[in-house]
């Protein structure tokens, strides 16, 4: 029966690891881009699932090999779907260490304790559970065609550039100081190609640190909005324990605890 129920544990977490590693695809295909709420917000939940269900998994596993086990299961996915690369065998030891250093941090707590709090468990896991997947999708972001194909192709897209080119355009045009019969249009486009040419002229000793500084960035970004995929994270663990309490998976026994005393 005990069994059976750490496989079930075990097996859940790694299905909410799949889902948010499956939606990663899409929004760092896209350049890690948050204007899309509809490609960036499936990212949010689901990683806030799994770390809910990672920090709540440790409290209900005893035993550090299934923890590890739960942990290892959880970062495997990055390698299937982003390929293979020594900065995710980096990632993945960085997971393994932090689930370690929870486990002994919420096994104590809850030694210490007279009252089982859910919630305050599953905050101490959270807190260190949430850095390895923020570093490991920088690393993702770090790989990707798109960044790489953007940093060799200048720092700033076409696009970018023609939304420029349209302003500085509308800018002549609303100026009245036109001359006749000058195209303001291919004015505008000359100037701004010019410009950025210029601009990625004198960035492009530079571009090789490109990638890395904007994975960085990323990241700080990431670190930034930590605080969301924490509290999300305890509140679905707080709603999965009672789930769990209320269908009979887990229970909540009272036992007698022998306490040391100073006396004179």
């Amino acid at each position: 029966m005990i069994k059976s129920k750490i496989i079930s544990i075990i097996v859940t977490v790694t299905l909410f690891a799949i889902l948010f590693w499956l939606s990663l695809v899409p929004w760092l295909g896209g350049g890690a881009k948050f204007q899309d709420v509809r490609v960036w917000l499936p990212p949010l939940i689901t990683l806030s699932l799994l770390v809910g269900s990672l920090s709540l998994g440790i409290v209900l596993l005893e035993q550090r090999r299934f923890r590890l086990l739960m942990a290892m299961l959880t970062g495997l996915p990055i390698f299937a779907l982003f390929g293979l690369h020594y900065m995710y065998l980096v990632f993945l030891g960085i997971l393994l260490l932090s689930v370690f250093l929870a486990g002994r941090i919420i096994k104590r707590e809850l030694a210490e304790r007279y009252k089982v709090d859910i919630g305050v468990l599953s905050r101490d896991g959270v807190h260190y559970i949430v850095l390895p997947f923020l570093i490991g999708i920088s690393f993702i972001y770090y790989f990707t065609p798109q960044l790489q194909t953007r940093v060799r192709h200048g720092l700033f897209p076409q696009s970018f550039q023609q939304t420029i080119a349209v302003g500085v355009q509308q800018f002549i045009d609303g100026s009245g100081e036109a001359l006749p019969g000058v195209n303001t249009k291919a004015a505008a486009v000359q100037a701004v190609n010019t410009t950025f040419s210029r601009i990625d002229m004198v960035l492009k000793p530079y571009q090789p640190y490109l990638p890395p500084l904007l994975s960085f960035g990323l990241f700080i970004v990431l670190v930034g909005i930590g605080f969301l995929f924490r509290w999300f994270g305890v509140l679905f663990a707080r709603l999965l324990f009672y789930i769990l309490k209320k269908t009979g998976f887990v229970a909540i026994e009272e036992k007698d605890v022998k306490a040391e005393t100073i006396k004179l």
